[in-house]
């Protein structure tokens, strides 16, 4: 949800099925009645479009495709459930104060406060993508969360026909990164699930020749960065145009001992203060499923967007950060203290070596490029992802299981039960939106949408948020939360699937 470990045989079979799905074409569909365009922020109401909507009590699914906002006919018969009080999205007459209706209904203006347009009645989108690892590729799925976090309304989907798929964002804008096919889909911004342009790293490359694995955006250039983790350089594109520029070259932080020849770049991070965009180096050997250390340690490098090149993290003479853990796998910024956050997996002897090093949390001051450790762990239990509402407290992921972390311990707080583990984001101070999977009763499952505040626990606020897929739980769901606030959370678990090439680094055995 992104994440070396020793390939048993399951994990070889869903290496293979994902290797086998990755030949797939790729193509994007919302409906068959509806353009997947968006053309960003000034888009015209009449293109707003909901796939399959939600019943009133969240519990079902209302068939066919919602169209709503049409300027010239906002309760048009396209837009209008067919049977009054039937659990429909919506009753039949305008404004009636049902789901879709009133303030909640987009009534024809592009910021009229309607959850369809990012209003001002919305705190943000959380968007997750999921895959089951079959035929039927990735689906994109948008809900809307008010500002309590205590409501919340699908707003769209979007299905693509991969099953390696990760979500990205930055600065407000949404990214959906075909890995295996090396293609960047900018999602609208006022309707993210909808592409605005699709933008192909490197035209007629091979399957993962890219694998783009994070973008960090820069609104003041209007210049998104793209992490190839196949390859030794950031590419550069224009998320308004999609035109790709010059890549920024990262080869001069390859280590000449790291037997992939590669720097691994697995994050990118957009920081407004400094003007820079900041890059995680793991400097891993990508194919030793082992975890076995190396004397290369990880890296945080810099990039100017004005010149396009490497630059000082801290100053102009100091190229990098040196780290001292080893896989790191995400790194949160607090724009109060200005330190970076960075968790890291750790590594071993060797092939039979089950005890770790390098493991936990360290805390990069970017002030003075000083490293320490604030949190080590050597236990069997991978920590591998941090959720963060201000950069420098949330909680930390080890194992299946969410600890509270803060920048002012050196261990981790007890375990929490408060949320469950799939796909948690943060939208205020101590307050999340997750998935879950309750149990039917019968054996089966059934998927939520799930609301925890420091008073509210686990509380269902949204049916399954799945249309065309049944995502694997464990391996194929992620996503982020993009706000409509100036403050929005600083981190949330960002990878929903797995390339064959990352997968060591991301199931529960991993390192």
């Amino acid at each position: 949800m992104n994440s070396n470990i020793r390939a048993t045989g399951p994990l070889l079979a869903l290496i293979a099925l994902a290797s086998a799905i990755g030949t797939q074409a790729c193509s994007d569909s919302i409906d068959s009645a509806r353009p997947n365009v968006d053309g960003g922020a000034d888009m015209t109401d009449a293109q707003s479009v909901q796939d399959a909507s939600i019943s009133a009590d969240s519990s079902s699914v209302d068939a066919g495709t919602i169209v709503w906002g049409d300027a010239a006919a906002p309760d048009s018969a396209a837009a209008t459930d067919a049977t009054v009080g039937d659990g429909g999205a919506q009753d039949a007459s305008p404004n009636d104060g049902g789901p879709l209706d009133g303030a909640t209904r987009d009534t024809g203006s592009p910021s009229d406060g309607a959850l369809a347009d990012a209003a001002a009645t919305t705190f943000g989108n959380a968007i997750w993508a999921g895959t089951d690892f079959g035929s039927a590729g990735t689906e994109i799925t948008v809900v809307g969360v008010s500002r309590t976090g205590n409501a919340a309304t699908l707003a769209g989907r979007l299905s693509i026909a991969s099953s390696d798929v990760v979500l990205s964002s930055s600065n407000g804008r949404a990214f959906a990164l075909v890995r295996d096919k090396g293609i960047v889909k900018v999602l609208g911004v006022s309707r993210p699930w909808m592409v605005a342009r699709d933008v192909v790293l490197t035209p007629d490359a091979g399957a993962y020749a890219d694998n783009p694995y994070d973008v960090a955006f820069v609104p003041s250039a209007n210049t998104a960065y793209v992490a190839r983790y196949a390859d030794n350089g950031l590419a550069v594109f224009n998320p308004a145009t999609g035109v790709v520029g010059t890549s920024v070259d990262l080869s001069p932080e390859m280590a000449a001992s790291d037997p992939d020849g590669l720097v691994d770049v697995a994050q990118l991070l957009a920081d407004t203060p400094s003007g820079k965009v900041f890059a995680l180096l793991q400097r891993i050997d990508q194919f030793d499923y082992s975890g076995a250390c190396l004397a290369a340690k990880p890296l945080i490098v810099a990039v100017d967007p004005a010149s396009g090149q490497l630059t000082g993290v801290v100053t102009g003479t100091q190229s990098h950060i040196e780290l001292q853990g080893a896989n790191p796998q995400q790194m949160v910024l607090s724009p109060q203290t200005r330190k970076l956050y960075v968790v890291s997996v750790g590594c071993t002897a060797g092939d039979a070596s089950t005890t770790f090093s390098r493991r936990g949390i360290e805390e990069v001051d970017l002030a003075t490029g000083n490293v320490r450790w604030l949190v080590q762990e050597d236990g069997s239990e991978r920590l591998g992802a941090l959720l963060s509402w201000n950069g420098h407290e949330g909680y930390a992921r080890q194992g299946n299981m969410w600890f509270p972390w803060s920048a002012t311990n050196s261990t981790l707080g007890s375990p929490s039960s408060a949320f469950a583990a799939i796909a948690p984001m943060m939208v205020a101070p101590g307050s999340l939106v997750n998935l879950a999977t309750p149990s039917t009763g019968d054996g089966g499952t059934t998927w939520s949408v799930e609301f925890t505040a420091p008073s509210v626990v686990r509380t269902a606020v949204f049916g399954s948020p799945w249309l065309n897929v049944n995502p694997d739980p464990t391996y194929g769901v992620g996503g982020v939360f993009v706000s409509d606030l100036s403050n929005p959370p600083v981190a949330s678990v960002r990878a929903p699937a797995f390339s064959p090439a990352a997968l060591r680094r991301h199931a529960p055995s991993a390192r």
